[in-house]
């Protein structure tokens, strides 16, 4: 399969962790500051032996074209040069149109090798310029084949065979993308080939956030029981405070097993 973004030589100095890596063709964020480049650490792109090259070897960066530096390091693998490329693998990306998101996604011979999410959440910052890399390729595998078996329940006894490849169709929006679905069955070549449009809602770049004060652990605290409380009621409270603290309860006079009230 011939790249659908072939590599040019263009190179820029980076870090001292590896040398002049290339620069992914039609990889520029809309704002000109960003782009995808591949290398390797130590080792110059330019003057690599395609018989001797280590694809376990190979990483993606995310660059700042300003700075020349990497911002963060994708989980996509895909290289390519003048001369030779990533067998059988592609390199799709769609940025979002203030060039704060990035998806991007490596298809394979058969459906996807990686699916990611990463937004620049911080552009000046000296140092936490992005948010984690958020993987995509599970989930918009499943999204894929539930809409498949919704669409073609006559093909969900083979769901199994297929695999799924997603592709964007426009750029990515505030906090979703659109994607052309092609799933295809490598061992049943007879099999229907399944395509649609679909709209994915994208999670945001804050994947966890501290707990607020009403919660302690993973319990909250209205339900919370400890030696001198039950939720938000305190040994030592009036009959009016724990009304305040407590307006949905329902209170009336009772006696534990011993009689006692």
């Amino acid at each position: 399969m011939k790249s659908l973004l072939p590599v040019f030589l263009l190179t820029c100095f980076v870090s001292k962790a590896f040398t002049s890596p290339l620069l992914i063709e039609n990889s520029t964020s809309p704002d000109g500051r960003y782009a995808v480049a591949w290398g390797m650490e130590g080792v110059d792109p330019a003057s690599i032996d395609p018989a001797r090259l280590d694809p376990d070897r190979v990483e993606n960066y995310l660059i700042d074209l300003e700075s020349g530096t990497p911002i963060s390091t994708l989980t996509t693998t895909y290289f390519a040069t003048t001369d030779f490329e990533k067998n059988h693998h592609s390199l799709i990306l769609s940025w979002r149109s203030d060039s704060r998101a990035l998806v991007a996604i490596e298809t394979a011979k058969w459906g996807m090798a990686q699916a990611e999410l990463v937004y620049v959440t911080a552009p000046d910052h000296p140092y936490d310029r992005c948010s984690d890399i958020i993987p995509l390729t599970r989930s918009f595998e499943k999204v894929a084949l539930d809409q498949m078996q919704s669409d073609r329940p006559d093909l969900s006894e083979m769901i199994e065979d297929y695999v799924v490849t997603v592709y964007p169709i426009l750029p990515v929006w505030d906090k979703s993308i659109e994607l052309n679905i092609v799933a295809e069955s490598p061992s049943l070549p007879e099999a229907d080939v399944f395509e649609k449009a679909i709209t994915v809602i994208l999670p945001g770049p804050d994947l966890v956030s501290i707990a607020p004060l009403e919660f302690e652990g993973s319990v909250a605290a209205t339900n919370l029981i400890t030696s001198n409380s039950a939720g938000p009621v305190r040994i030592g409270m009036t009959i009016g405070e724990v009304r305040t603290a407590f307006p949905e309860a329902s209170l009336e006079r009772t006696s534990d097993g011993e009689g006692i009230a």
